[in-house]
């Protein structure tokens, strides 16, 4: 799975697919991941991807996401948004009619991050939870890194994947 970020010119990105489609976007602090069926797969891939972002955000000292429980999941409204709830945490929200650019029979989400986040990182969380969402990488794939740096201390702050990202 082949991505390109392109700046959307409305403080966001969006994430394009080889074919020029829309993948995923970004807007502050708004993660969009686009591309399904229907609402049995999206809920599926945002609770696959709302745990995995949640480990990599850890990964990265950035703000947590709760941890979810074992309970179902089940949608509510907020009278702005249709949330997904695992028990009492918002896992992901339905953005408002279809994002431009995407197919109008395709079905996405929104995962909001917490706390302060650099417009870099937000691309890479958006990054992560796409290829989550469409099963490309999984939980395993995110692993600490064992890297050393230029004097010999080694660091964890960066993840690091299994899998080639060109290959994906």
């Amino acid at each position: 799975m082949s991505i390109r970020v392109v700046a959307d010119g409305a403080d966001g990105y969006r994430l394009l697919s080889a074919n020029n489609e829309l993948a995923g976007w970004v807007r502050g602090r708004a993660i969009g991941v686009a591309g399904f069926a229907d609402e049995g797969a999206l809920m599926s891939a945002a609770i696959r991807s709302y745990r995995v972002l949640a480990d990599w955000l850890e990964q990265q000292h950035l703000h947590p996401l709760p941890e979810l429980g074992e309970e179902p999941a089940r949608w509510i409204h907020d009278g702005a948004y249709r949330w997904l709830l695992v028990g009492r945490v918002p896992v992901a929200r339905l953005p408002p009619g279809t994002p431009s650019g995407a197919a109008a029979t395709a079905h996405a989400f929104e995962i909001v991050l917490k706390g302060s986040v650099s417009e870099g990182m937000t691309i890479q969380a958006a990054l992560v939870a796409l290829r989550v969402a469409h099963e490309r990488i999984a939980a395993a794939d995110v692993a600490r890194s064992g890297r050393s740096n230029a004097f010999g201390a080694r660091s964890s702050r960066a993840p690091t994947t299994h899998l080639e990202l060109e290959a994906l």
